[in-house]
C-alpha cells in the first residue's frame, strides 16, 4: 500500500513538472511567435513596396522572395511548436 501512496505522489510531482515546463515553454514560443509574425509583416511589406516600385522581376530579387517565403516556413513551424506545446501547459482540471 505504501508503494502505491509513493508511485501516486511521484506520478503527481511529474504532473505538475511537465505541467509547469509546458507552460513556461508555451509562453516562450508565444513571444517567439508574436515577435516573429511582426517581423514577417514589416518584411513582406518591405518587399511589397520594393516590388511596386520596379518594371519587372531581376533574379536578386527572386531570391529576395525566395528568402522571405523560407522566413514565413520558419514562421510556421513556430505556429506548428506552438500548436504542439500548447495543450501540454494548460490546466488539466
Amino acid at each position: 500500500m505504501t508503494d502505491r501512496i509513493e508511485n501516486s505522489e511521484k506520478h503527481e510531482a511529474l504532473e505538475e513538472k511537465i505541467h509547469q515546463q509546458g507552460q513556461a515553454r508555451r509562453t516562450h514560443i508565444s513571444e517567439l511567435l508574436d515577435t516573429m509574425r511582426d517581423e514577417y509583416k514589416d518584411l513582406l511589406n518591405e518587399a511589397q513596396d520594393l516590388l511596386n516600385n520596379h518594371e519587372g522581376i531581376r533574379w536578386e530579387e527572386l531570391d529576395m522572395i525566395r528568402r522571405l517565403s523560407q522566413y514565413g516556413e520558419g514562421l510556421h513551424a513556430v505556429g506548428k511548436a506552438y500548436s504542439a506545446i500548447n495543450p501540454v501547459g494548460c490546466n488539466n482540471s
